[in-house]
């Protein structure tokens, strides 16, 4: 055994790696793991692959209920849904100011409890000393609709497209708010993208104001609404008209004699 962990050391972390995303470099490892056990075992010299088939038919079967591998710690928020874990600052969600919550931890995984152990909201854990706290800025934008001016200092607004932000930044407080209103909902359903192709025709057309806004994105993303014809036997009788354009060939013809 202890051979085993001297050799998988120094053929599969050396040298040590950089590791971003940690499921996707156990996947990785995994692969490395199966494809090196088609080999010849030194000593009994069959395949390693075959020998670890004959011992899996000895194995015990694995419990129905998965072990969970994680720890639980009770934290405090702070007055903006903050909590402090190891040497960084995480978020919960604003409706949660100074109260008491547990955090699931795992090795690449915080997860944000109540005190009912439901589920708040999902972090990624951070091994790395950040000088920021780590927000999921969406959860927080209902709260920050209703100061618009402070939009525009989170992190979350520079994620947003550059016609966002342009549009923020030149427009005064009344109407951002009233934008922030009609834009927030459509951030929240993920439909970020949509709103953005709507602005962006809104904005080589004409002014864009909230009202004019929310009518492009519906003509964009809804289907028209065609009401049924009503007739009752009160109703006169509709007579087409047809345009007669003969007029003005007239015209024409008279103001090329005049010439």
């Amino acid at each position: 055994m202890e051979n085993k962990v001297g050799y998988t050391r120094r053929n599969f972390f050396v040298p040590i790696p950089k590791v971003t995303d940690l499921a996707k470099y156990n996947e990785q490892l995994l692969i490395l793991c199966d494809e090196d056990m088609k080999r010849e075992h030194y000593k009994i010299k069959e395949q390693i692959c075959d020998l670890f088939k004959n011992d899996k038919e000895c194995f015990l079967p694995l419990p129905n209920t998965p072990f969970k591998v994680s720890k639980l710690e009770k934290v405090k928020t702070d007055k903006y849904s903050f909590f402090p874990f190891e040497n960084n600052t995480y978020s919960s969600n604003p409706s949660y100011p100074k109260e008491d919550l547990w955090i699931e931890i795992t090795a690449d995984e915080i997860r944000v409890l109540n005190e009912k152990y439901e589920l708040i909201t999902i972090h990624n854990r951070s091994y790395e000393i950040l000088t920021k706290p780590i927000v999921h800025w969406v959860e927080y934008l209902p709260a920050i609709v209703r100061k618009p001016f402070s939009f525009m200092h989170v992190e979350y607004f520079k994620t947003l497209p550059d016609i966002w932000q342009s549009y923020f930044k030149n427009n005064d407080r009344v109407e951002n708010r009233k934008m922030l209103d009609v834009l927030v909902p459509l951030i929240l359903e993920s439909k970020l993208d949509e709103a953005t192709t709507a602005l962006e025709i809104m904005d080589k057309n004409a002014p864009t104001d909230a009202d004019s806004f929310l009518a492009c994105y519906r003509s964009l993303t809804e289907d028209p609404i065609y009401l049924p014809e009503v007739t009752t036997d009160n109703t006169p009788p509709q007579i087409p008209y047809v345009s007669d354009l003969s007029i003005y060939t007239s015209l024409m013809d008279l103001q090329e004699e005049v010439m």
